[in-house]
């Protein structure tokens, strides 16, 4: 395990320790893991279960002033590294429900969330990525319970946390090393499961029902209506 990554057994959120530690001038790459997280979040202000059994882990990142657009560029592109570190570790296949759910066997494994740490002006010199991934959880709360799923669940066995942090963190190093790199393009649009789907979204308080299309250059998605850049979007079950 290469250096500056911090191993916890339970913290309130892995994101908000990483935070006080970039602004007393941490390393970027700096990486903060935990095997549980008492006051988990993800996008939107919703919460995040973090029991036990599941990995949380957040890097930080500094950057050349990337704006605030491009939070949701990295947010896709951090899907896509946790899809392949997925493969490298266990040799498993999953996707990715726009913009950054990683689904395995049709049900949500991952969430991500990218912060910025902090936001001076419009320009962002320092990135949080957090990943909450599910791996050995056995069961989850009646609400989430047949949207979520882990590793153990589907394959009743459990799973490296060692080996599936050494592969993400790899990953994530590559992605740090250029966060605008267009490579992840293609791979994401392989991933997206949501393309070729009817899905629903709301703006405005308006429900809107239409077929996903594709991916543009920039992670949005192409729908009949037009592009989404940013919000939530569910699949309609047939």
């Amino acid at each position: 395990m290469r250096e500056n990554i911090i191993m916890l057994e339970s913290v309130d959120s892995t994101n908000e320790y990483l935070k006080k530690l970039a602004r007393k001038d941490a390393a970027s790459g700096t990486v903060v893991a935990a095997l549980e997280q008492t006051a988990g979040k993800g996008r939107q202000h919703h919460t995040f279960q973090s029991n036990k059994g599941g990995i949380y882990l957040s890097m930080f990142v500094k950057c050349d002033d990337l704006s605030i657009n491009d939070i949701m560029t990295v947010t896709a592109k951090t899907g896509v590294c946790v899809c392949l570190a997925l493969q490298d570790a266990f040799g498993l296949h999953a996707g990715i429900k726009w913009v950054n759910d990683v689904i395995y066997h049709e049900k949500k494994i991952c969430g991500i969330l990218v912060e910025g740490s902090p936001v001076v002006g419009n320009t962002i010199p320092g990135l949080i990525i957090g990943i909450g991934v599910n791996l050995n959880q056995e069961s989850f709360s009646p609400e989430i319970a047949d949207i979520a799923t882990s590793l153990k669940i589907e394959h009743g066995r459990e799973f490296s946390i060692p080996n599936f942090v050494d592969a993400l963190v790899s990953r994530l190093d590559e992605l740090r090393a250029d966060l605008t790199s267009q490579v992840y393009l293609e791979k994401y649009r392989e991933l997206c499961v949501t393309v070729g789907q009817e899905v629903t979204y709301t703006i405005d308080q308006v429900l809107h029902s239409c077929r996903a299309l594709g991916i543009d250059d920039s992670f949005g998605l192409i729908t009949e209506d037009g592009v989404l850049k940013s919000g939530e979007v569910s699949v309609r079950r047939k």
